[in-house]
């Protein structure tokens, strides 16, 4: 990674332009980016890129200013842009981010994370949807004390979640 940034330094010096770099996080993206610690000592500056919503706009927070204060975090809002049409004279399209920024959407206190769901769990998921959506009666069955033992204890906790962010439960 030393000689990355060595080069990094070299292009700099040598031109006199900004270098960007473009990282990954890690899984946890709470955490430090993945790899060496040498490339975060050397920025000035770095920013952290998320979708929160996966929808139609991003954040961009600044995670470190080396000498100043961070500027505020910003929302981009993300615009479709038509780019040309393919060989079946369909629209291929990119999105493109907006010059200006607005005040991102405030998290609240008591808000609940996002939760990743399993294969099983996305296919229990959209089961329940489809059935809600023809009007068909949903429910779950408890397994704690009633007749019927799922195949592991931890149906319930994995499951009911599901069931009472839609309402069932």
């Amino acid at each position: 990674m030393n000689l990355f940034v060595a080069g990094c330094d070299k292009i700099r010096a040598e031109t006199g332009v900004t270098v960007i770099v473009v990282h990954h996080t890690g899984k946890n993206k709470d955490r430090d980016a993945r790899g060496s610690s040498a490339l975060r000592a050397a920025c000035d500056f770095e920013f952290c890129i998320d979708r929160p919503e996966k929808g139609m706009s991003y954040t961009l927070k600044c995670t470190k200013a080396k000498d100043s204060e961070p500027p505020p975090t910003q929302a981009f809002d993300m615009v479709p842009r038509f780019l040309r049409f393919d060989s079946d004279q369909e629209e291929v399209t990119t999105l493109v981010a907006s010059l200006n920024g607005r005040e991102p959407p405030e998290e609240s206190e008591g808000a609940d994370k996002a939760v990743t769901l399993s294969k099983n769990q996305e296919t229990l998921w959209q089961a329940v949807r489809s059935r809600m959506v023809s009007g068909e009666l949903c429910g779950y069955i408890h397994s704690h004390g009633g007749p019927w033992e799922p195949g592991y204890s931890g149906f319930d906790q994995c499951n009911a979640d599901i069931f009472t962010s839609i309402g069932i439960a």
